[in-house]
């Protein structure tokens, strides 16, 4: 599962621009090729959460000597519930109109809708390099984004090493629903039945009203975007003049994102193509989720006694090295990765991703996957707080900066349309898995699942053809 969803949302440009890039070269063409559309609808389900559907197409007209231009639009249809950060406990919790039964992860029902279109020019600079400049845009209900990104290829040794370099950044801007910004660690009004004193919070029910309303949620869409989740926005600025859901203000913060690439892509041998990719990023802001909270605990019994909002350091600088090897049998294809990611959150990631590629003649192929991740929690992960033991300076319960692993496996056939079009279907599954029970786990909660795993599945429809 993939962390700060918003920031890996500005990564996947990034690297999607120098994907272009790390490829083996080719020569270009002397007249014009025809226009290239390669389109997809996706529908991702998770078990009893989040529910989404996800249009998008890349549409990329060749303009003739290897230049072309690239749009990308997609819309994005969300909705289902998402973990709140409380932890389960033995009794009934209530989070606005949510009301989470005993033994159950409390979540919040929500629904939003995104909007977002990438734009790209791609030309080469002489015969041995090219570039790719880009733009991006989404819309969401609470959050908006903006960001460009540009890459430069240079071949060598008679075109079989390219060296691949881009540069991303992003500014995103998040008015959480109910118009105010949380303070971090600060106690909320919202009522459980676990206890009967919980304590009155200087925020008051302003922000109970926001909990009802959008949490975003991290999915990997058919564009091969992560989207939701909303780690988001810096510095403070005032309302923008724009009335919240209860008729004040909304207020507003903002995060800046910055991400660079340095690749090496080298032909081994007449079947065999390995590339190696190093990537750094800084986020910079308000990078805390205004929507997530954790519970507060008494140091005896474990009942839940309250809620605190959750605290998030205002820098992150993200590491991951990649590699992947490209290996050309008789009639197949195989696809090998390897990711290591860490960052100074403390997380540390590894990501080993297989396809093997059958072809079954004719244009027709078969193309199973499976891959494994794992990481490590942050520094700052926390399932709960004791009420009344002094504070940490950040704290999160958010379940994707929690110790966990996920196992995926897919599969995917398509088939020849014309001379130039494909149609293919991909399903995939996914299970991920936390410690359940933590060995600082306090009085009832030794009873209670403290990381429910997650299942989700994904269909995807693709069609590609030439005009």
């Amino acid at each position: 599962m993939q962390l700060e969803s918003r920031a890996y949302l500005r990564t996947a440009l990034a690297a999607a621009s120098c994907g272009l890039l790390g490829i083996a070269p080719h020569a270009m063409a002397d007249a014009p090729e025809p226009l290239q559309v390669d389109s997809a609808l996706l529908y991702y389900k998770e078990q009893d959460r989040v529910n989404v559907v996800e249009a998008t197409a890349n549409i990329k007209q060749p303009l003739g000597e290897g230049e072309a231009v690239t749009v990308t639009p997609t819309v994005d249809s969300i909705t289902g519930a998402s973990p709140t950060g409380a932890t389960s406990t033995d009794k009934a919790q209530s989070f606005g109109t949510d009301t989470t039964p005993a033994g159950k992860l409390p979540l919040k029902h929500f629904m939003d809708h995104r909007y977002a279109i990438g734009l790209s020019w791609e030309q080469p600079l002489d015969r041995l390099s090219k570039s790719v400049l880009g733009a991006d845009a989404s819309v969401e209900r609470d959050y908006n984004s903006i960001g460009v990104n540009g890459s430069l290829a240079q071949d060598f040794n008679n075109r079989l090493t390219t060296l691949s370099v881009g540069l991303a950044g992003s500014l995103d801007t998040i008015q959480p629903s109910g118009g105010i910004v949380p303070q971090g660690l600060t106690q909320l009004g919202t009522s459980s039945s676990a206890a009967a004193s919980t304590p009155t919070p200087s925020s008051s029910p302003v922000f109970e009203d926001s909990l009802t309303a959008v949490i975003p949620h991290a999915i990997t869409t058919a564009s091969g975007l992560v989207i939701g989740g909303g780690s988001s926005g810096s510095t403070t600025s005032g309302g923008s003049g724009t009335t919240g859901d209860i008729g004040t203000p909304r207020q507003s913060r903002s995060k800046q994102v910055i991400d660079g690439m340095v690749g090496l892509t080298q032909v081994i041998n007449r079947r065999t193509l390995m590339q190696l990719n190093y990537s750094l990023g800084i986020s910079s802001g308000y990078l805390t989720d205004p929507y997530k909270v954790l519970s507060l605990v008494d140091g005896t019994t474990g009942d839940t006694v309250g809620y605190i909002t959750e605290l998030r350091p205002d820098t992150r600088l993200r590491q991951s090295v990649y590699w992947q090897t490209v290996l050309h049998l008789p009639e197949d294809v195989i696809h090998l990765s390897y990711r290591y990611f860490w960052d100074d959150w403390g997380t540390r990631s590894h990501t080993v991703d297989l396809h093997y590629h059958f072809d079954l003649g004719h244009d027709f192929y078969l193309e199973p996957q499976a891959r494994y991740y794992t990481q490590s929690a942050a520094d700052f992960y926390h399932h709960s707080l004791v009420s009344g033991a002094p504070l940490p300076s950040y704290a999160s319960a958010d379940y994707r900066l929690a110790e966990m692993s996920s196992y995926t496996y897919g599969l995917k056939l398509a088939m020849p349309l014309g001379k130039d079009g494909e149609i293919s279907a991909r399903a995939t599954y996914m299970q991920q898995t936390g410690n359940s029970h933590p060995a600082d786990a306090i009085g009832v909660q030794r009873t209670q699942d403290l990381y429910p795993g997650l299942k989700a599945t994904t269909v995807q429809l693709g069609l590609s053809f030439k005009l």
